[in-house]
């Protein structure tokens, strides 16, 4: 092999490993959230990169499995969770 076709080569497999890296620091946090809602108790796991938007999420989804309607979103997701546990994902 030449001299630039080793620097190409060198060069796609640096870019490789930052994109594979990437992809797998993208799901950093994982949060457990309990809501307590209408006298019923659920609880929504979610993972992403950002810990606030981890956490609103699993609000979001355990207001969802709660039966909460479109009248009653803000209700739900405005109250205190009942659990609220985060881990890093290493």
């Amino acid at each position: 092999m030449n001299k630039v076709t080793l620097i190409s080569l060198g060069f796609l497999i640096f870019i490789a490993a930052i994109s594979f890296q990437s992809i797998l620091d993208a799901d950093k946090f994982s949060c457990e959230v309990c809501v307590e809602f209408n006298d019923q108790k659920v609880c929504q796991k979610a993972i992403g990169e950002d810990k606030n938007r981890t956490i609103n999420q699993a609000i979001i989804t355990a207001c969802a499995g709660a039966g909460v309607d479109g009248f009653t979103e803000d209700d739900c997701q405005s109250k205190k969770p009942v659990k609220l546990e985060c881990s890093v994902n290493n």
